[in-house]
Order: structure tokens, then sequence, then C-alpha cells
């Protein structure tokens, strides 16, 4: 299996994997934060590897991991953190996860620009993604007492 589609379907196990964690606490709000801060750790830290492992992949117009070296190396640390401090984390979490929401979306518009440069057709699904996510994440940090589900 060539490395681009690798990464490609690392991203959406990634995502299901995330939506599994949201539905299992949104089924179960009595698990702790504590276990939430461990899944959601363990989940960011695959994310980060793919994102790396993606950037080193051959992208035929070199536009769809361009950031992933800096953004997979900072979302890894981001995920150590997270599994070595996750009490802490939890106090935070409705906010630490809108940040990283947020400027993962930035990015996302940034690639969607490119791609449209670069003639891809598709490239808009890439910005309505991003604009979802970018909205929805300041949507949380700026109202996270009525976003946030553990208070």
């Amino acid at each position: 299996m060539k490395r681009i589609q690798i990464a490609k379907y690392s991203y959406i196990l990634t995502s299901a994997a995330i939506i599994l964690i949201g539905c299992f606490f949104l089924i179960r709000p009595e698990t702790s934060l504590v276990t939430l801060s461990r899944a959601v750790g363990a989940v960011v830290l695959v994310s980060g590897l793919a994102k790396l492992f993606g950037y080193f992949s051959n992208d035929a117009h070199q536009i769809a991991f361009q950031f992933d070296l800096a953004l997979g190396a900072l979302t890894a640390l981001f995920s150590i953190v997270i599994l070595l401090f996750p009490e802490q984390f939890a106090k935070y979490l409705t906010m630490l996860v809108s940040i990283f929401v947020v400027t993962n979306a930035l990015f996302t518009v940034q690639n969607a620009v490119e791609a449209k440069r670069f003639g891809i057709r598709k490239w808009w699904v890439l910005l309505i993604g991003a604009a979802a996510a970018f909205l929805a994440g300041l949507a949380a940090l700026l109202r996270p007492s009525e976003t946030n589900l553990f208070p």
C-alpha cells in the first residue's frame, strides 16, 4: 500500500476514533475526565504520528501534507503531555481541544487555497470542512460554559 493511502486511512481511522470516544462519553457521561483525557491523548498521538507519516508520503502536488511535519510533531508532543498529565489536561479539556481544532482548521483553510491554486476540483470540500471545524472550535472557545459537557 502506498504511503499516501496509509496516511489517508489513518486520518479516517483517527476521525472515527474521535467520534466513537465522543459518542461513548455522551452515552456514559459518568466516566471520569481522566479516562477521557487518556483516550483523547492516545487518539491525538496516533493523529500526530499519522501526520508525520503523511508528510513523508509522495503527494503528487506536495500540498496535502505540506504542514504535517510541524503539525504532526506538535500534535505528538501535545498528546504526550496529555498522557503524562491527564488530571491537569482534564481541567482545561474544552479550551485545549478547542484551540487544537481551530489551529488545525486554519491549516486546512490554507491547504484548500493551495488545492484550488493547483486546480484540484474538490478544493471547496476542504474549505467547508475547515470552516465548520473553525466555527465549532471558536464557539467552544468563546462560550466554554455552554459547550463544556463536564462543568
